[in-house]
């Protein structure tokens, strides 16, 4: 059998900016091939298939978030996926698709469907996705990620002027290479990366990378560097009624990464990955009632090894 590289996993978890966060260290080992993709034995979960791209990771299973108890019952609950994807650009850098897939429910939702424990009194209002890839460095040695420049994300909020055809260049490798194998898209007639002459690639956005609903209102965005956005894209959606059905987004969002690291691995990278689901009991006409659900979450793949103090950085 050949050699081909699963994923094991060590789960901690740290304090950062005040919030509890979850972090994943993940370093691919080479075992015995065991699975139909290469990437885990139990990844039977739907993932995209972007052409030109090598699927690295995939959580195995949605994994679940539930809301705290209130008024008799629990508020709601969500199910967060991630799919990460890289392909050599240059000699100098890669790129990486960071995919997310989250599924809001309100109680509501969960209690007329039958799921035990839910308090009917709360709708969906607000879902509110960030994903980011920061550097990191270790504080005891100096050692630190490669470079990182945001290039694009999808999906839009439907706007003739977001539409067309975006033109990327490296920032890292100028005379370097070409990876001509990069075209394809994300999905069936979604975004279509081509490949062009030199170190750079076009990236095309079609009908189906835009959402057109007007309830609830859909916003994707790039956020300025900031102490605690590194690197970030947001997606939001905001209902002007309650929403009463599970809402589910789908987000891809597309880094170009630096090679330019100092004693972690050339293709290692951290990737956060925040979510926060609002919902409303609607108490009175005039009064609302508002809760969180809120979970941050921190995936460090493939560093070399996994540092304990850190310091993070755009």
């Amino acid at each position: 059998m050949g050699q081909f590289p699963l994923l094991i996993s060590l789960v901690t978890s740290v304090i950062y900016g005040g919030v509890q966060k979850s972090i994943d260290y993940l370093e691919p080992a080479f075992v015995e091939y065991v699975s139909g993709d290469g990437i885990s034995q139990s990844s039977v979960s739907f993932h995209p298939q972007i052409d030109g791209f090598t699927r690295v990771y995939s959580f195995e299973t949605p994994r679940l978030k539930d809301g705290p108890v209130i008024g008799g019952g629990k508020i709601g609950y969500f199910y967060y996926d991630l799919d990460l994807y890289t392909t050599p650009f240059t000699e100098n850098s890669m790129l990486v698709i960071v995919h997310t897939k989250t599924s809001a429910t309100s109680g509501y939702v969960a209690n007329v469907a039958l799921a035990d424990g839910y308090n009917d009194r709360f709708d969906l209002t607000k879902l509110t996705v960030k994903v980011e890839i920061p550097r990191i460095m270790d504080t005891s040695n100096g050692s630190h990620t490669g470079s990182v420049k945001k290039i694009a994300y999808w999906p839009l909020k439907e706007e003739s002027s977001q539409l067309g055809t975006h033109n990327t260049t490296s920032s890292f490798g100028f005379t370097a290479q070409f990876n001509s194998q990069i075209t394809g898209g994300a999905n069936l007639n979604g975004p279509y990366i081509q490949s062009t002459v030199g170190p750079s690639f076009s990236l095309t956005f079609g009908s189906s990378s835009t959402i057109t609903t007007q309830d609830p209102e859909f916003s994707s965005q790039a956020i300025p560097n900031s102490s605690t956005d590194l690197n970030a894209f947001s997606y939001f959606a905001d209902y002007a009624k309650y929403g009463r059905y599970t809402y589910t987004m789908n987000t891809y969002s597309l880094y170009e990464v630096g090679y330019n690291v100092a004693n972690f691995n050339k293709n290692g990278f951290v990737v956060r990955y925040c979510i926060d689901m609002e919902v409303g009991e609607n108490l009175l006409a005039y009064l609302d009632h508002y809760e969180h659900i809120t979970y941050n979450y921190e995936l460090r793949w493939n560093l070399g090894y996994n540092p304990s103090t850190v310091d993070y950085f755009a």
